[in-house]
C-alpha cells in the first residue's frame, strides 16, 4: 500500500511540475510597453527606433548572471552598432538606477535602461528565469528569446 500511495505522489508531481514548465509566448511582433527611465519619463513601443533590430532584456540588478550578460554586450558593443536593447526592470527605479550608474549604461546610446512597472514583459513571455532575451528583427518581428545566460554570439547570428 505505502508503495502505491508513493507511486501516486510521485506521478502527481511529476504531472504538477510539467504543467508549470509552459514555454514563453512567441508573441509575433513587439508588444506594447510603457517604461519608466531613469528620468522618471515614459518610454514605450512607439519610442524605438524603426528598422532596427531590437533586444528587449528583462534582468535583476543584483543578478550575477544578469551582470555578466552586461559586461559581455558593453564589451562587444560594437558588433551591435545597428541594434538596439531594451533592459527592463520590474524592481524599484533607484535600483535600476544604481545599476545603470554602476555599468555606465547612459554611455550607450542604443541602450535604454528602465523600470517595468506592470511586469509586462514577465507575462506576456511567461519569464520564469533571469536573464530573458527577446531578439525582435527589423520588421519587429520575434526572431528567438532566451532564458537565462546566452552567449553574445548566439545574439550575433540573428544580427549579422
Amino acid at each position: 500500500m505505502k508503495k502505491i500511495v508513493l507511486f501516486l505522489l510521485v506521478i502527481t508531481t511529476h504531472l504538477y511540475s510539467k504543467s508549470q514548465n509552459t514555454p514563453p509566448v512567441q508573441t509575433p511582433d513587439i508588444p506594447e510597453f510603457h517604461l519608466l527611465l531613469m528620468d522618471s519619463t515614459v518610454f514605450s513601443c512607439s519610442d524605438l527606433k524603426s528598422d532596427t533590430y531590437t533586444f528587449i532584456i528583462h534582468f535583476s540588478p543584483d543578478c550575477e548572471h544578469c551582470q555578466k550578460e552586461i559586461n559581455a554586450l558593453l564589451s562587444n558593443y560594437f558588433r551591435f552598432k545597428d541594434c538596439q536593447f531594451i533592459l527592463a526592470s520590474p524592481l524599484s527605479l533607484p535600483y535600476i538606477k544604481e545599476f545603470s550608474d554602476k555599468h555606465q549604461l547612459n554611455a550607450y546610446p542604443n541602450i535604454i535602461t528602465a523600470f517595468e512597472p506592470d511586469w509586462i514583459f514577465s507575462k506576456i513571455f511567461k519569464i520564469k528565469y533571469i536573464p530573458f532575451v527577446a531578439i525582435f528583427d527589423k520588421q519587429q518581428q520575434l526572431l528567438k528569446t532566451y532564458t537565462g545566460e546566452s552567449k553574445i554570439d548566439d545574439w550575433l547570428k540573428f544580427v549579422q
